[in-house]
């Protein structure tokens, strides 16, 4: 929810403003980087809080804050350079839980799987 809330939201409203100077790792441009991050941090947390599509959505997001740590953050968990490390790797965690276990017996996914 805290994805979605913080990071998701900030991409939603400032998009435009946001594509100008958004990091970008591969090359792709930032406007299709900031894309993928949104995409990460508004569909697949949407997806991920109503249990749809769970193990999808959290893979795409462990991806998103895995590339966005070691290339944006530096990988860096410890220290003054640490910059929102440790924030990243409580994400990682999390969405390996989710991965791992999949999802609750009260989402969508469990749902659609006992019709």
């Amino acid at each position: 929810m805290s994805l979605l809330l913080k990071h998701g939201l900030e991409k939603l409203t400032g998009f435009t403003q946001m594509a100008k100077g958004f990091p970008d790792p591969f090359h792709l441009g930032p406007g299709i980087s900031l894309s993928i991050a949104f995409m990460s941090d508004v569909l697949a947390a949407l997806f991920l809080i109503a249990g749809f599509a769970t193990r999808l959505s959290a893979a795409f997001i462990f991806l998103n804050i895995l590339v966005a740590w070691i290339f944006v953050h530096g990988a860096q968990f410890f220290g003054a350079g640490a910059d929102h490390g440790e924030v990243c790797v409580l994400y990682l965690c999390g969405m390996l839980a989710v991965l791992l276990c999949g999802p609750g017996r009260l989402s969508l996914d469990a749902l659609f799987r006992a019709s």
